[in-house]
């Protein structure tokens, strides 16, 4: 099965991350999605978990699949 992913189309700082800056998505970046939930999802980018809202995945992401090896 593949891999689901999402590549950051404009920069943002996640509504997940506004107090605490943990993480924020720059143009071009690969966010690996851990788990889908009903109101968004969490993702990994360089080891960091970020949720993302699905308002946020729609406006500034392109979902993707990488083949697992």
């Amino acid at each position: 099965m593949a891999q689901q992913t999402l590549t950051v189309q404009k920069a943002f700082l996640p509504a997940s991350a506004q107090k605490s800056f943990h993480v924020y998505c720059n143009v071009g970046d690969v966010l690996v999605v851990e788990k889908e939930h009903e109101h968004g999802v969490t993702t990994r980018l360089n080891g960091v978990l970020c949720f993302l809202l699905d308002e946020e995945v729609y406006k500034y992401c392109h979902p993707k699949s990488l083949p697992q090896s």
